[in-house]
């Protein structure tokens, strides 16, 4: 943990660049305490909700979980249509006003009101159609959280925007607890579904209440045409590119589950569980920190790019040896975990941690068309990179599940080539360049494994297997690095020299 902090705290040492010095350790600062702080946030809330999970689950019943299942995908569509990408076009805007987050607020509260009324009249007919009454009320029920968290969004999106990601985990991790226990005691009381349903209400209420009592916005009742057309001309290609994400995913589901069976789809979620959670702690630690840090500097692209290029490197250094660590774990954290009945994960678990190798990329590449304000190539990449990934799913499936894995490891190296193709012409920083930050830890990670795989079954203990992995992974990883002397090491070894003095 000490390793990880001292990583954080150094990865954007700017001494290098040609600004000026006060705004180089404006930048710095702001991006060295959002790092930390998102990650403190992030984690906290993801451990919270993992242990509440594993509670609910001995509580609940699976088809409790699948009525909730079946409604969810509801909610989550509604909230892409909600926000309408309006509070990425708040950070993304440079001089933004007051008026500007009031008329946001108020789309945001009208849209979450009238989509709303449209579910709690179609509830019946969803319903009717799973052939299960009780998804009526349920639905409805659930649904109430797109009103309750509208009053909560613009706080957030405030805190993000002056990167203060310290006050958001104080608003965060305490919704997670209480409403963790509000789920917890209703499955005790015997709610069944509706456990499920509490617990997500009093997650955003708890998280509304909160943050109108830390921050320093206060909601008014205002909407400007002016405003609006100004964010909402970049703000509605950000809800078809997310669209498009949302039916992706859907369509992978659904179609595993058909051409296959349910259990192979149980394998599938079961075996990237473990690579998405990661990925998601480490890869929205910095996302959450990207956009809003470059958005500041969008104005000088030698500044940006900079900060573009040590994004990467530093993102690559911890991100790409996390998922080389997890695929060498695979197969003792699955029987540790889940038994001996999940074993057929293990492989699939490998595979998808190659497949997000570079889904960091991507990321901090898309963040780069949003600080440019050119969400038209967001989106035109998504409808070319949705197509691409489409033939190779539908061609991947003549192969089995492990084929459709293989496919999307395919898929993410076409990805990554294709999301940097406008940053080269954008801040001249294409794909030749970000391999070299991100290539290289690729390549320490493939020779730090080798002992690992070799000895590690030697063995028999799982427990000392992870413990093996992990520390021989890690030495080995390190050394590559100094001999080297990596941009990400060197800051390190500066970072605890600071600390020293």
């Amino acid at each position: 943990s000490n390793t990880l902090a001292f990583f954080i705290l150094s990865i954007f040492h700017l001494r290098n660049l040609s600004y000026h010095y006060k705004m180089e350790k404006s930048i710095r600062r702001k991006t060295v305490n959002g790092l930390v702080w998102s990650g403190i946030e992030k984690v906290a809330y993801e451990v919270i909700q993992f242990v509440v999970g594993i509670v609910l689950a001995r509580l609940l019943t699976p088809n409790d979980y699948g009525l909730i299942g079946l409604i969810t995908v509801f909610i989550t569509f509604s909230r892409l249509f909600i926000d309408g990408g309006l509070t990425t076009a708040l950070i993304q805007k440079k001089n933004r006003t007051r008026d500007d987050f009031d008329t946001v607020f108020l789309f945001n509260l009208a849209m979450s009101v009238f989509l709303y009324l449209i579910i709690f009249m179609i509830a019946p007919f969803v319903a009717s159609y799973y052939e299960n009454g009780q998804l009526t009320w349920l639905l409805r029920s659930l649904a109430l959280v797109l009103i309750i968290s509208s009053f909560g969004t613009i706080q957030i999106t405030q805190l993000t925007i002056d990167v203060d990601f310290k006050t958001i985990s104080l608003v965060s991790i305490p919704a997670a607890l209480l409403s963790g226990g509000v789920g917890i005691l209703m499955a005790l009381k015997g709610a069944g579904p509706y456990a499920l349903v509490g617990q997500q209400i009093s997650m955003v209420l708890f998280r509304s209440v909160i943050v109108n009592i830390v921050s320093r916005y206060r909601l008014r009742l205002f909407f400007s045409k002016e405003c609006f057309k100004d964010m909402f001309s970049f703000s509605y290609k950000l809800v078809l590119s997310s669209s498009l994400d949302r039916i992706y995913e859907s369509v992978y589901t659904l179609v595993i589950g058909k051409v296959f069976n349910s259990a192979t789809l149980g394998l599938y979620t079961r075996g990237t569980q473990f690579v998405s959670l990661t990925t998601g702690i480490l890869g929205n630690v910095f996302n959450r920190v990207t956009f809003p840090v470059m958005s500041s500097v969008q104005d000088d692209n030698n500044k940006l790019r900079d900060v573009f290029k040590k994004y990467i490197s530093g993102s690559s250094f911890l991100i790409v040896a996390a998922l080389f660590c997890l695929a060498l774990c695979a197969k003792p954290l699955i029987l540790i975990l889940l038994t001996e009945k999940w074993i057929e994960a293990v492989p699939i678990m490998q595979i998808m941690c190659f497949a997000y190798l570079t889904d960091h990329v991507c990321t901090i590449n898309r963040n780069l068309l949003y600080t440019k304000k050119r969400s038209d190539l967001a989106l035109k990449l998504e409808f070319i990179k949705k197509g691409i990934a489409m033939a190779i799913f539908l061609v991947s499936l003549k192969f089995g599940i492990i084929g459709v894995c293989w496919g999307q490891v395919i898929y993410g190296v076409v990805a990554t080539f294709l999301n940097s193709f406008y940053s080269k012409r954008l801040v001249e920083y294409g794909i030749m360049e970000q391999m070299r930050e991100y290539g290289i830890m690729i390549l320490f990670s493939a020779i730090a494994s080798v002992i690992p795989v070799i000895f590690m079954n030697h063995f028999s203990n799982l427990y000392v297997q992870i413990i093996f992995a992990l520390l021989s992974f890690g030495i080995g990883y390190m050394i590559l690095n100094a001999i080297f002397r990596t941009y990400p090491f060197q800051a390190i070894i500066l970072s605890i020299k600071n600390r020293k003095k």
